[in-house]
């Protein structure tokens, strides 16, 4: 697709270009014209009417040759400033696809009567302490680096443990880092 559009741009500066070859060549051929009628103009009116109508016409025609220029200056400009933009869009899309996407996890416990979750928050009553409890994060997370923070209070007496696993079928825990306190 990018090469697609590349071919395009490139026909439309190539026929922008025979456009100002061939307006090029129109003028040369306006110009011979000119010098055709200022011959005939000296003959017919004089050397100074003449050279007043050729200065008149010389003018015009270095006005238009100037025009041209200008308009092939103006594209160039464009076409080099369209070049660098789709650079900087390439790099800027590269950029969005390289930056971290920020998730927000949505908890759910395996046992409801034995934790009582609030949004990030993970609440286990102080007299259970045996039954164990799986917590689980949606969306599950398939690629990429992931930041996971657990903050315990009021455990100093209490042992526990907090586990991060791999939840594919038959994985069984082949995939899975546990800590202890």
């Amino acid at each position: 697709m990018k090469a697609k559009e590349e071919e395009r741009r490139r026909k439309e500066v190539e026929i922008e270009k025979q456009k100002i070859e061939m307006e090029n060549w129109n003028l040369k051929r306006d110009y011979e014209k000119v010098k055709i009628a200022s011959e005939k103009l000296k003959q017919e009116f004089g050397e100074e009417k003449a050279n007043e109508e050729i200065q008149i016409s010389v003018n015009l025609l270095k006005e238009q040759d100037d025009q041209i220029h200008k308009l092939k200056d103006e594209l160039e400009i464009e076409s080099s400033e369209r070049k660098k933009n789709q650079e900087e869009i390439l790099i800027l899309r590269n950029a969005e696809e390289m930056r971290p996407k920020i998730i927000k996890p949505v908890f759910t416990a395996s046992d409801p009567q034995h934790v009582y979750i609030q949004g990030e928050l993970c609440i286990r009553p102080d007299n259970d302490t045996h039954n164990k409890c799986v917590i689980t994060v949606d969306p599950v997370i398939s690629e990429g680096i992931v930041y996971f923070e657990v903050v315990f209070f009021n455990h100093d007496d209490k042992i526990f443990h907090i586990g991060v696993t791999n939840v594919e079928q038959d994985a069984k825990d082949k995939k899975e880092v546990k800590y202890y306190s």
